[in-house]
């Protein structure tokens, strides 16, 4: 896992595109997205704002128009939920060193960079269900949206030995 983050710079420089889509995490969009959403937040990405995150806006940040500017102090400015990154300042951020998901969302914490976050889930919708977010595992089971995803991909799994999320 800590060669993680080696991949996912070699990866990026394989991308054309200033900015990137990244969403390692293991969640579901329920919905079609709006492309034209997605264009709009790029352009306010540059090399002082490297991130808009597209999960729904949590408080205590500041909100400006669609989007909100993450408030400093918060131990999680970078995530690894679905997010939109400019591709150099993500490289940057990473410094080449081995780290795993979770600590790349620590590590913006300590730079000069600024995170956004969307702010509402009218956007982007994943499902929140009981009021937690499914992901492939949630609480111990599986999301049932995995069936799919694992039969398309040729991934054989007993979903028994778990059972189904369900709130």
């Amino acid at each position: 896992v800590k060669r993680w983050s080696i991949r996912l710079i070699e990866s990026l420089k394989q991308i054309d595109s200033k900015i990137v889509l990244v969403c390692p995490d293991d969640t579901f969009l329920r919905k079609q997205v709006d492309n034209e959403v997605i264009e709009k937040l790029s352009t306010y990405i540059d090399d002082k704002l490297i991130a808009i995150n597209l999960e729904p806006r949590f408080d205590g940040w500041e909100i400006n128009e669609i989007f909100g500017v993450r408030d400093r102090r918060s131990k999680w400015l970078s995530s690894m939920m679905p997010q939109l990154w400019n591709k150099e300042k993500l490289i940057e951020l990473i410094a080449y060193r081995e780290l795993n998901p979770r600590e790349v969302e620590t590590i913006g914490t300590n730079t000069k960079f600024n995170f956004g976050i969307i702010n509402s889930n009218k956007y982007f919708d994943f499902g929140k269900m009981g009021g937690v977010y499914p992901y492939a595992i949630t609480e111990g089971k599986w999301a049932r949206e995995i069936v799919g995803f694992c039969k398309n991909e040729g991934i054989e799994i007993d979903f028994n030995e778990l059972g189904f999320f369900e709130k």
